[in-house]
């Protein structure tokens, strides 16, 4: 009786390196029963796989911590003893994390375990453009045979940069922080002509640090989109100012700068994007990158604008940029992208808008959002980026219940009025800030619903409901950024 099959049955015979089969043969004409024994040799098939990952996937500072996750597994059909992990480039040996199931210190068939260490970043690996580090595992089979795996992983360096829009009267300083502009006014004339905006044109900045002990050449694109133009009266419209490290001022840099363009006439891709190589950046300088340019639409009918503007506020956007930086032997070793938007209104629109996120920065989607203006009240729902926004004569939105609905004198569209009223802003829950039991946001609600939040980004404490009280008049736009974590 012996169907001479090798199934999942035998499989820890393999660690023997034998199979003992046994039949028996028991008939009324064989008495007693007669049997016969045979060890069948299994081979033996040690093996094993590794995959390595890091986190942060990046780096740009000499001392960040760099860790990396080490899964090493049994795809052979022998146990494993004496698993080691070795990575030359970790500070350490990579330590067991997790994974023995049965706590037995042998790495079973089908068994994964993890390993982990780290790297600080050093000035070395930051010229170097990337790390590229390769770990071992090596580990014994039953009778002694070696199984060995090797996983490698690669990060780049990313540089630090940002990017803000300021009006043309803004200076090359190193304090700008009263010439951002987060929205402008859009001008007509008596035929609905654009005629002007206010401010009248712009400075599309970028900023970047130079990480590097030796001299680098930077490669800018900067893309402001259709909805703006290169400024070219007067002159370039794309400058470049260095700040040496340990000065407190810029130097212009453009004489130092080559392969500048600002459209199709002169080697760009697009009217909507300019470029600029500034050479001999020094060691610990920051570059900064400036783009005169101006609202696109002047001179236009408003009604070639789509979205009008004239009609509800318009975010244009993003304006990005992008480097990449070479070192001395033109090779890669750095990278960054920036971005930032511009509100677009029609003159005297009120506004009040803003972006929702939570405490890692990531957009708080279909959060409520409620603003008061005396008896008035309007709530609206943040965008899939966290974005909200009210304004005169916004429509209340019928299909969003009585959330989406004005009460008060508003009656079916926002009026703010014209004087200074005292007004509230309140963020109510969903997007993760409700029970996670709630599908939607429940017809009437009360402050048992709302989660209390801590408001980051302004430095102060918020509790439920979440109210930011501010004066509001016509004519007048708030930029209400908020960044909330649960408390």
């Amino acid at each position: 009786d012996d169907n001479g099959n090798f199934d999942g049955a035998d499989l820890g015979a393999a660690n023997d390196g034998f199979m003992r089969n046994t039949a028996t043969a028991d008939t009324a004409q064989t008495s007693p029963a007669q049997t016969d024994t045979v060890d069948v040799d299994v081979v033996q098939a040690p093996s094993m796989t590794m995959t390595k990952s890091a986190l942060p996937t990046t780096y740009s500072a000499v001392g960040q911590l760099i860790n990396y996750t080490l899964v090493v597994s049994n795809d052979g059909n022998v146990t494993l003893k004496g698993v080691v992990v070795s990575d030359a480039k970790c500070n350490s040996v990579p330590v067991y994390d997790s994974g023995d199931i049965d706590s037995d210190g042998l790495l079973d068939v089908g068994e994964t375990w993890v390993f982990k260490c780290s790297r600080t970043v050093t000035q070395a690996d930051i010229n170097a453009g990337s790390i590229t580090n390769t770990a071992t595992a090596t580990a014994l089979g039953p009778q002694d045979q070696p199984a060995t795996a090797t996983a490698s992983a690669t990060i780049t360096v990313r540089l630090g940069s940002t990017s803000s829009l300021t009006h043309s009267a803004a200076k090359s300083t190193t304090e700008i922080s009263n010439q951002l502009v987060t929205d402008f006014e859009i001008l007509l004339n008596g035929k609905s002509e654009i005629v002007a905006t206010n401010p009248g044109q712009f400075f599309y900045n970028q900023w970047a640090t130079n990480p590097y002990s030796v001299t680098t050449t930077w490669k800018f694109e900067l893309d402001w989109t259709k909805d703006f133009k290169a400024q070219t009266v007067a002159g370039g419209p794309i400058k470049v100012y260095l700040q040496l490290a340990g000065s407190s001022s810029f130097v212009n840099w453009t004489s130092q700068s080559t392969n500048i363009c600002w459209n199709t006439t002169n080697g760009c891709p697009s009217n909507s994007v300019g470029r600029i190589t500034v050479n001999n950046v020094p060691a610990g300088a920051t570059v900064w990158v400036i783009a005169h340019i101006d609202f696109s639409g002047k001179g236009l009918h408003i009604s070639s604008l789509s979205p009008n503007p004239m009609t509800r506020p318009v975010a244009y956007g993003p304006l990005s940029s992008t480097i990449r930086v070479d070192n001395q032997s033109a090779v890669q070793v750095g990278a960054s992208y920036s971005s930032t938007y511009v509100w677009g209104r029609g003159k005297k629109v009120t506004m009040i808008y803003g972006t929702a996120t939570d405490v890692s920065g990531a957009p708080m989607a279909d959060t409520w959002v409620q603003v008061k203006q005396g008896t008035n009240t309007a709530m609206t729902k943040t965008a899939t980026n966290g974005s909200y926004v009210f304004f005169d004569g916004q429509l209340c939105i019928p299909g969003d219940g009585i959330h989406g609905s004005c009460s008060g004198t508003w009656g079916s569209a926002l009026n703010f009025g014209t004087g200074s009223v005292s007004s509230s802003l309140t963020f109510f829950g969903q997007g993760g800030l409700l029970p996670s039991t709630s599908a939607a946001f429940p017809p009437t609600f009360t402050n048992a619903d709302v989660r209390t939040v801590t408001q980051v980004a302004l430095l102060q404490t918020i509790t439920a409901p979440n109210a930011y009280t501010f004066t509001v008049k016509k004519g007048d736009a708030y930029n209400r950024e908020f960044r909330f974590r649960v408390s």
